[in-house]
C-alpha cells in the first residue's frame, strides 16, 4: 500500500500530459509550475517541504508495518 501511494502521488508525467484544467491537475505538477514563476528560493523550499510532507507522515506513521513485510519476506 504505501509503496503504491508514493507512485500515485509522485506521478508526473501523466498528470502533466493529460490534466489541462488548474482545478484538477495534482500537486506535483502544481509545485512544477509555481517554481518557474517564483525567483525566492525560500518560497520553493517552503512549496517543496509542503508537497512531501504528507508522504513522510504516512511513511512514519507505517514504519512498522514496513519494516515487518519487509524482513518477513527477506527470512523465508
Amino acid at each position: 500500500m504505501i509503496f503504491n501511494a508514493l507512485y500515485v502521488w509522485n506521478e508526473f508525467v501523466f498528470a502533466l500530459l493529460l490534466l489541462h484544467d488548474d482545478s484538477v491537475r495534482t500537486l506535483t505538477v502544481g509545485v512544477n509550475q509555481l517554481v518557474g514563476n517564483s525567483s525566492s528560493t525560500t518560497l520553493r523550499c517552503c512549496r517543496y517541504v509542503h508537497h512531501y510532507l504528507p508522504m513522510v507522515a504516512v511513511y512514519l506513521i507505517f514504519q512498522s508495518y514496513l519494516v515487518r513485510a519487509i524482513s518477513a519476506g527477506a527470512l523465508k
